[in-house]
């Protein structure tokens, strides 16, 4: 089962802060609350993979935790009024 796509509009939103797609994508179903596992199973990677993008996304957005990554992502979302 494909997983729904991301909306382009999103992709770009997150690139501005330096984010590949990929990344990108990671960090939005992160922060719907989906485990490394989950997000792994929707994007068909493995898990370590995951963990890779999410370690990079942290470097990047200046955080340290994914509840710190979920946060800047509502908060990018919700300035930009999506």
């Amino acid at each position: 089962v494909n997983p729904p796509a991301i909306p382009p509009a999103l992709l770009a939103l997150f690139a501005a802060s330096g984010l590949t797609p990929r990344e990108a994508e990671v960090l939005i179903w992160v922060t719907q609350g989906k485990s490394n596992g989950d997000v792994a199973t929707i994007l068909e990677m493995s898990e370590k993979t995951v963990k890779q993008h999410l370690g990079s996304v942290f470097q990047k957005i200046g955080v340290e935790s994914r509840t710190a990554a979920s946060l800047r992502a509502v908060e990018v979302l919700s300035s930009s009024g999506h």
